[in-house]
């Protein structure tokens, strides 16, 4: 019973789940059956405020006078309220039609002859006083055409609303008055109404309501020194700030929030609830790495508490946070725990039903969505089902009752879904129509973005439909225009290259010095202004305040004109800096292709995948090939799984060369081997490659794909572990290159570059990880002891992502650290490196080597970067993954001596700030070309900021390597490349120089791949 009142009160108020009444309904009407007084008070309310349910005088009485019957006194106020309310003679017969109706089964209805309609009050409001005096509840102002809710269920309205007097010595008085000025209420309240009232506003869509009150709250808790109350007054407002897509001030504000209960040691709900909201905003940006770390945070907290309610509502909202990544199979076991925590909870069978659906367990899926009500969700298997008709009938159904709630990820799903509807029912017209206003809702939410907000938003989802779904639905069906297939592929560039100025705008400023100050103090101002404007004007959308939107929009048209003809300016006068921050996608026809080189772009969707090949005078070819996106990312991430998880060289001969001859055959042996459309090869022989990779694809070798198995496969052993023999790779036969985007290509070859630098190289290696490390000398820290808390909570964190000692996330040895504390061990062949390049290979004066404790990011920013013609980076990298304090891809430098945690790393947003000149950038270090993946953009990683910071190529490995391997590839490379080789004709080189020192396995060589020329 108890546990039953639990769910119901978590659903009613949305704790650690969507709100959802009807659910609550349910739950209570449960326990009340029961006889447990606390819901049987709950439900009385509910019933009496229509909230889940019809409304029903009679049955309101009902559950209220068997509360109190049952020892539950705050009944008595609900009674009370209910009798001011309807008045002496209808309450005196709705408490005598409510001793009628005890008898009747829970969840009968209450016959027609005891009915009794909750009538309207005109011009009135009505207060009702909830549990503990704390909860207060508000009716609506009444107009002749609206019903009343009570407690707490207040429409948006034009009505007079609640106003709250101070008076000195004395606590505030709320006054409720009706239309005349008549005071129809008045109670001396703490500061706990102003709360109440906020989160009761939030909790029936009415915003401005809820700011309005959130404020006050606020304002009032800090000046009586409130902690308690201004952390929740803090994370309404962040709610309320969430829903009009203003993240950088919900953020603040949730943040504080959950700050304010951790140093107040908070437990309980409240904690839980501050957990969950920080994790519901990152679900909205797109940032499933934090939502998974804040829910995980959550989840300590409530396992601590030893409460199963509370573990249970923390573990689906990491499962959800899981599921919303894309990973159900990560998401099951915490669903699965909760379950058995609590039994028949329909949010929960409502999760797991959502991970089957994504791992193409249909049936199963439909079966719980259909017994729980969960008609949106039934509607999304039956679009994986194909069948649309039906899928739309549900859509339009649960769209009627989202029409009046104002909640953008309703509308934005809506359009995403209906748009799958009409493609599938073949309507390519409606479907675009659909589209199209699912994309230019989300581009002007991301006009109101702040830029650090950006880079996730077109790979977030709204109600679990994605928002790439409705941009790849613009790549499919943009081909019926005059553009034909040109215009689909503007579409795919246009995903791939909106990467660049996302991820530039994650560091404020980080291109100013490639334009005079006062253009780049312009474009700033420009840029805010119209992301203020911009967010006014989604305020007032998702208000549907049309008043409002007809002042805004003319200002905002006004701004984005100025920045138009700011940007063509920029084009013309500065390029380098105008294409980075405001990239234009490039037509087919303006792809500045060389003689033999092709262009190969994918587009990963959810039923298939496009490629687009280009050939210089031979126009645009287009593939669909049968690989939807699930197969895809299986394929790869099958095929990696060797490369990612080699601890040693025995794991070398789990090595599945067939796995990699299967994805050849899936995603570009019918690229390599078909014809365009007058049978012409569409690539041959000696064709340079030029690939444009999306999504996972993004960490593919190409290089290493098998194009040839032989009859018996052997893996002898060798030098350096087992070797596959008689395997053919695509990298034998073809010269291949990368880059995100044919717009960065374009940007490259396009954009003049500064005059060549000398053939100055500078080498950065073997940095200090440990204080215990014997280099450590003078005034610099010795003994792990000395390590501040954020530099440990550092190394904590990375272990978990890397595993401790520099080994892999799940090897034998990667849970062990050592005494000293020290994470990865010290690179000592990359200083045996830098020294042979500089003795070998870069004979020229003024080549710089920085290693040991001058391997510093202070050290390096203090360089002429502009002078080097090649830089070399021997050193561990990190992702951007689970990281305290490190929250992108980054180059790990000196450790020892910094006063900060981020003086040991060059992160991505540090690179894109450097202005280099350098003719190649080789990136020796551990996972550097992985990145963050972002949905749809491809990879986001260190390789695209160095070009962005100027490099022409760079060198990146998409995996953790042999130091030793590495060291030999890195030479090889740079002595060929000195010899008169193009960096293409290098790497190919270096790889085959390699592999026959004994280096032949593709664990050692193939994951080098070369961005760039």
């Amino acid at each position: 019973m108890e546990a039953e009142y639990k769910l119901g009160f978590m659903a009613h108020e949305g704790l650690g789940m969507p709100r959802n009444l009807r659910e609550a309904f349910d739950w209570l009407s449960r326990s009340a059956g029961k006889g447990y007084a606390p819901a049987q008070y709950f439900l009385g309310k509910m019933y009496f405020a229509g909230e889940g349910t019809a409304p029903d005088a009679v049955q309101g009485y009902r559950w209220s006078l068997a509360a109190l019957q049952g020892g539950e006194n705050e009944a008595s106020k609900s009674l009370e309220s209910f009798d001011w309310y309807l008045g002496p003679e209808m309450s005196k017969r709705a408490r005598e039609c409510a001793a009628r109706v005890v008898a009747l089964p829970n969840g009968a209805e209450t016959p027609e002859e005891c009915r009794i309609t909750v009538p309207v009050r005109e011009g009135g409001i009505l207060i009702v006083r909830g549990r503990g005096g704390a909860d207060m509840g508000v009716g609506s102002p009444i107009r002749g055409d609206e019903r009343v809710y009570v407690p707490g269920r207040l429409p948006h309205h034009d009505g007079p609303r609640p106003t709250v007097e101070f008076r000195k010595g004395e606590k505030p008085d709320v006054v409720y008055r009706d239309k005349d000025g008549k005071t129809i209420f008045r109670e001396s309240e703490e500061p706990e109404a102003f709360l109440s009232a906020a989160y009761r506003y939030l909790s029936i869509a009415n915003y401005p309501m809820a700011h309005e009150y959130a404020k006050k709250a606020l304002s009032h808790a800090r000046q009586t020194k409130d902690r308690r109350a201004e952390a929740r007054a803090l994370s309404a407002l962040g709610s309320v700030f969430r829903v009009y897509a203003d993240y950088e001030a919900a953020l603040q504000n949730l943040q504080a929030a959950l700050g304010l209960y951790e140093d107040a040691g908070s437990e309980g709900q409240e904690l839980l609830t501050a957990f969950a909201n920080l994790s519901h905003l990152y679900w909205d940006i797109g940032d499933y790495d934090r939502a998974i770390e804040v829910s995980s945070e959550a989840l300590v907290f409530a396992r601590r508490s030893q409460n199963s309610v509370w573990i249970a509502a923390a573990l689906n909202n990491l499962g959800a946070s899981w599921l919303f990544a894309d990973e159900p199979a990560e998401a099951q076991p915490f669903l699965q725990e909760a379950l058995g925590l609590i039994e028949q909870a329909p949010i929960l069978n409502t999760n797991i039903a959502r991970a089957q659906l994504a791992m193409g367990q249909t049936a199963e899926a439909a079966e719980v969505f259909t017994k729980n009500g969960d008609y949106y969700d039934l509607a999304r298997v039956r679009l994986a089902e194909g069948r649309f008709s039906e899928a739309r009938r549900l859509l339009e159904a649960e769209f009627k009752k989202w029409e009046k709630m104002g909640q953008r990820e309703l509308v934005i799903a809506n359009a995403i879904g209906m748009g799958q509807c009409s493609e599938g029912q073949g309507d390519g017209d409606r479907a675009l129509r659909h589209y199209s206003d699912a994309v230019d809702l989300l581009e002007r939410i991301r006009d109101g973005t702040a830029p650090a907000f950006r880079l996730g938003l077109m790979g977030a989802s709204s109600n679990f439909l994605k928002h790439l779904e409705a941009f790849e639905g613009l790549v499919r069906l943009s081909t019926t225009g005059s553009g034909g297939w040109a215009e689909s592929f503007l579409r795919a560039e246009f995903t791939h290259s909106r990467t660049f100025s996302e991820a530039i705008g994650r560091k404020r400023g980080s291109l100013r010095h490639l334009i005079p100050k006062g253009l780049a103090e312009e474009d700033e101002r420009l840029a805010g202004d119209i992301q203020a404007r911009s967010r006014d004007l989604n305020r007032a959308f998702f208000l549907n305040d049309r008043e409002e939107l007809s002042k805004l929009q003319p200002d905002l048209d006004s701004l984005k004109e100025r920045r138009r003809s700011l940007v063509e300016g920029l084009h013309r006068e500065y390029p380098r800096y105008a294409w980075a921050k405001y990239p234009r996608p490039v037509p087919v026809d303006s792809i500045p292709l060389k003689t033999g080189e092709v262009l190969i772009e994918y587009e990963v969707m959810e039923r298939f995948t496009r490629v687009f090949v280009v050939k210089p005078g031979a126009g645009l070819s287009v593939l669909d090939l049968p690989a939807p996106r699930a197969k895809v990312v299986a394929a790869v991430r099958g095929y990696l799984r060797t490369f990612a998880e080699t601890s040693g060289t025995t794991d070398l001969a789990r090595f599945n060369p067939r796995a990699g001859w299967e994805l050849y055959s899936l995603v570009l042996k019918p690229v390599l081997t078909g014809v365009d459309r007058q049978g012409r090869p569409l690539v041959v022989k000696s064709s340079r490659l030029i690939i444009v990779p999306d999504e996972i694809l993004g960490n593919l070798p190409f290089e290493a794909l098998v194009a040839a198995l032989p009859g018996v496969l052997e893996m002898p052993s060798g030098p350096h572990g087992p070797v596959p023999v008689g395997v053919k790779y695509v990298g034998d036969e073809w010269d291949i290159a990368y880059f995100q985007s044919a717009t960065a290509l374009a940007t490259q070859r396009k954009v003049p570059r500064k005059g060549g630098p000398s053939s100055r190289a500078l080498i950065v290696a073997d940095p200090i990880f440990s204080p215990s490390d014997g280099r450590v000398r003078g005034t610099m820290l010795t003994g792990s002891q000395q390590q501040s808390p954020d530099q440990l909570k550092t190394m904590g964190a990375m272990a978990q992502a890397m595993g401790f000692g520099g080994k892999r996330a799940g090897s034998a040895d990667s849970k062990v650290i050592g005494p000293d504390g020290v994470l990865f061990p010290r690179l000592h062949l990359t200083s045996i490196l830098g020294h042979a390049l500089l003795e070998k290979v870069f004979h020229e004066e003024g080549s710089v080597m920085l290693a040991g404790s001058t391997a510093s990011k202070a050290e390096l920013l203090r360089q002429d970067l502009a002078s080097f013609r090649y830089i070399v980076f021997a050193t561990h990298g990190l992702l951007g993954r689970a990281v305290h304090g490190i929250r992108e891809p980054a180059l790990v430098l000196n450790q020892v001596g910094n006063k900060t945690v981020e003086d040991g790393f060059l992160t991505m947003s540090d690179v894109m700030a450097l202005d280099l000149n350098a003719d190649v950038v080789a990136l020796t270090a551990c996972r550097t070309g992985l990145g963050r993946q972002v949905s749809g953009e491809g990879v986001v990683g260190l390789g695209r900021a160095f070009q962005q910071a100027g490099a022409r190529n760079v060198i990146v490995s998409l995996w953790g390597v042999a130091e030793d391997s590495s060291v030999r590839l890195t030479e090889e490379f740079f002595r060929h490349l000195r010899a008169g080789k193009t960096p293409r004709e290098a790497i190919r080189s270096a790889r085959a120089a390699v592999r026959r020192e004994g280096y032949e396995h593709p664990f050692y060589w193939a994951p080098f791949i070369l961005f760039g020329e």
